[in-house]
């Protein structure tokens, strides 16, 4: 805007210059035509102004350490001429509480459309885009107009999950099976239920699926309980909330490959909340870490081990190479 403004002060004492050398009805036709021709450009930038409509669209979920992007969405309902348009695009990461902030300058031309950003996704968690300071500038680009204010978006960044799961959580997933061999447990002694997109296709029932005719997965007549709870302590630095949850994703996925549903327990906010979810596919997985990464986690560690019984816990640590079971 300050360069505008200079180029039109300089545009004015030309046209000063011109009406004090030259006589006649030009040169104060032209000085009035500089004079007046800011408050023409606002005329007839404020319908097209008064017409757009920005939105902020995130792009689809992404892993740490790879790109993600955010649509900036500009409609003119009008289709009249406005001049560019400028605002602050301000990404919070829910988690762990880095921000990275950006101005962007779209063209006068810029039309109905989307434009699109590019962000490094250096961490997990939700990263939240908010567009700030916007506003809309006249032909000339000499007076900014505020626009409406834009809902934010959110987008979801996962973590790595690389990599097989502690020997020990194998060794105590692998134990289960055996005694629930050893004891007889037969499919008798379940309900069935249909076939949910996200389950393992190793729990299906096919004899029972072929004359039903549909997909069916047995379940414990109990209930839906997980017998299995991964415990881990959401606190520190980013660095070690990266290795946390790269771990509790490979933990998860390789229970879910074994068709087994397990409950995640964490502290919440501040340490002062105990918060579960209940895993048995990708989707439920994927929602847990919506929970995990839209709350600020604590900079210093939590009395968590304390706070939840020792009966089948799987206690998960990112700075030694295994878990503890308990």
């Amino acid at each position: 805007m300050l360069g505008a403004w200079t180029g039109y002060l300089l545009f004015v004492a030309a046209a000063l210059l011109f009406y004090v050398m030259f006589t006649g009805w030009l040169a104060g036709y032209v000085l009035a035509l500089v004079v007046l021709l800011p408050v023409m450009s606002l005329l007839l930038s404020l319908p097209g102004i008064c017409g757009l409509r920005v939105s902020l669209r995130p792009g689809a979920a992404g892993r740490r350490g790879q790109p993600v992007k955010v649509a900036l969405q500009v409609r003119n309902r009008t289709h009249m001429p406005v001049g560019r348009i400028a605002l602050r695009l301000v990404c919070e990461n829910k988690l762990t509480g880095e921000r990275i902030r950006e101005s962007i300058h779209l063209p006068p031309d810029c039309g109905d459309g989307a434009v699109g950003r590019a962000l490094a996704a250096h961490n997990c968690g939700v990263v939240q885009c908010r567009a700030r300071f916007l506003r809309a500038y006249d032909l000339l680009g000499l007076f900014p107009i505020p626009l409406r204010p834009v809902p934010g978006a959110s987008l979801l960044i996962r973590p790595e999950g690389a990599g097989a799961p502690p020997p020990s959580l194998a060794q105590e997933a692998q134990g289960e099976e055996t005694v629930r061999r050893e004891k007889g447990v037969s499919l008798e002694e379940y309900a069935v239920r249909e076939y949910r997109e996200g389950d393992s296709l190793r729990s299906v029932h096919w004899k029972l699926s072929s004359k039903l005719e549909q997909l069916v997965v047995p379940e414990a007549e109990g209930g839906q309980q997980a017998d299995l709870l991964l415990l881990f302590d959401c606190w520190g630095p980013p660095e070690r909330l990266d290795r946390l949850l790269d771990r509790v994703a490979a933990c998860s996925a390789y229970l879910q490959s074994r068709g087994r549903g397990h409950e995640m327990c964490w502290c919440g906010p501040e340490g002062k909340e105990l918060c579960r979810g209940h895993v048995e596919n990708p989707g439920d997985f994927e929602r847990f870490l919506w929970r995990v990464g839209s709350r600020r986690a604590p900079a210093d560690p939590t009395k968590l081990v304390q706070a939840v019984p020792p009966s089948h816990v799987f206690y998960i640590d990112p700075e030694d190479g295994e878990g503890e079971g308990a």
